[in-house]
């Protein structure tokens, strides 16, 4: 597996801006080609976020996608169990040393992924900005959500 760099992620996200026909089309293909990403992003966990964050939580595993899908061509749906067993063990990860700061404690996921641009564009899209206010407890789950369909979709690579 190739390693997804900051500069192929800015392009797909150049592409989506400059044509939002393409972002919609790549979205229906993940909704329908990765069934259990569909159940995830539909799970009811995910009914705490606003109709932004929601959005913007599509928008960052929409990227994800079409940049894995760029380096490392084809990617198999992942099973759902599969993707169960990712997000609880990310939760596991995010759980530990809750009393520390949450940049801090996203420390465990950087110690053990080969893609850190990919978790750093994750990590950076869900920051709170002036058009954008995002909660501390969105922002886990969100983080937790795109980080497991992350996961799951460099577990699809094929090759």
């Amino acid at each position: 597996m190739q390693f997804v760099s900051e500069d192929v992620i800015m392009d797909i996200v150049e592409r989506f801006d400059d044509n939002e026909k393409q972002f919609f089309k790549l979205q229906d293909k993940i909704s329908n080609e990765q069934p259990a990403l569909a159940a995830l992003l539909t799970d009811e966990n995910l009914d705490l976020l606003n109709d932004e964050e929601y959005e913007l939580l599509w928008f960052v595993v929409v990227v994800i996608y079409a940049s894995i899908e760029k380096v490392n061509g084809a990617i198999l749906p992942c099973s759902l169990p599969a993707v169960e067993a990712m997000e609880e063990l990310n939760w596991e990860k995010l759980g530990e040393n809750n009393n520390i700061p949450f940049r801090g404690r996203l420390d465990v996921f950087y110690a053990s992924t080969k893609q850190e641009d990919m978790l750093s564009f994750i990590e950076d899209s869900f920051e709170s900005d002036e058009d954008l206010r995002i909660s501390p407890a969105s922002r886990e789950v969100l983080f937790i959500t795109a980080k497991t369909c992350m996961d799951a979709l460099l577990d699809g690579v094929v090759g």
